[in-house]
This record gives structure tokens, sequence and C-alpha cells, in this order.
């Protein structure tokens, strides 16, 4: 049925927002996925993101700037990437969700299992910007990432008191 259904109305492929066209199995355009540059070793040993001839582990915004968390990890370069975020966040692209959180936990999945979370808790938007917006991408990425790696997603734990 999913097969009929891809066939007589094709989503949008994540990386160019155009009628996908030999999607398979990854939910974007073939030659699309070949156009996706994934974050390769030497990382960030804070942030995640690929360095650059950084020396001292962290990259050049790590070095010069505190972050209130402990680790994390890309997945993608920010060039080949910031369009299709962008319109996701922004542009009302919910169905990415789907495709971000399977590359997430096909590509990041050990990673984060590895951390052994008790759950993932997207942070919320405020609610002029929900109301704006209508809906909360990182809680659409969390919902979609939790379903792969079969870890809850809470939600309501949090409040946003501040923009």
């Amino acid at each position: 049925m999913n097969y009929l259904v891809e066939l007589l109305f094709p989503g949008r492929c994540p990386v160019c927002d155009g009628v996908r066209k030999g999607a398979g199995e990854r939910g974007c355009c073939g030659e699309c996925l070949r156009k996706i540059r994934y974050v390769k070793p030497p990382r960030c040993i804070k942030c995640g993101k690929g360095m650059k001839g950084e020396a001292d582990g962290l990259c050049y915004d790590c070095s010069k700037k505190k972050h209130y968390f402990t680790s994390g990890r890309a997945l993608y370069e920010y060039e080949g990437a910031a369009a299709s975020l962008y319109r996701f966040k922004y542009r009302g692209r919910r169905e990415y969700a789907k495709f971000f959180g399977e590359e997430l936990a096909f590509y990041l999945g050990d990673s984060i299992r590895s951390w052994r979370p008790d759950a993932l808790v997207p942070i919320p938007l405020h609610r002029r910007k929900m109301k704006k917006r209508g809906y909360n991408q990182a809680a659409l990425l969390a919902r979609e990432l939790g379903k792969q790696l079969g870890i809850p997603v809470y939600e309501k734990l949090l409040a946003r008191s501040i923009d």
C-alpha cells in the first residue's frame, strides 16, 4: 500500500525540496543522497562538528564560547544541510523529521545508545514562536529519533520561560 501511495503522491526530497526521484529506502532523491556530506573525524570533543586544523581537540567556536552541555555530535556538514534544516524549522516541512530522525538513528545511533539516555527531552519553543510556527521541530525530531532507537520522549518535562 505504501508503494502505491508513494507512486501516486511522491513526497518531497528533504535535501533539494523537489518531488523525490529514485528515493528508494532512504527518503530523499538518489542523486541528493550523494550530495549529503557527513561530518568525519577529526571532530570537536565538545560539540562534535568537524574540525579543520584546530589543535587542542576543540573547534574554534567551542574554544571561545562556554556551552551548557557535556558533549554533542553533528551529523552533517553545515553547508550541505543548512537549506534543508531551514525549511524543516521555518517553512513547514514537518515531514522532514522522519528523514532526519532515521539518518540520526542510522549514523549516530550507537553513540546515542552509548550515552544510555533515560529519555529524549526536546527544548520547548516560546509560546509566541509555537503559535507562529505551529509546531516544534525539536519535538518532531525527538519523536522520530525516539521511535527509531526505542527511547522515550518527554515533551512536557521542560517549560520555556524566556525566549
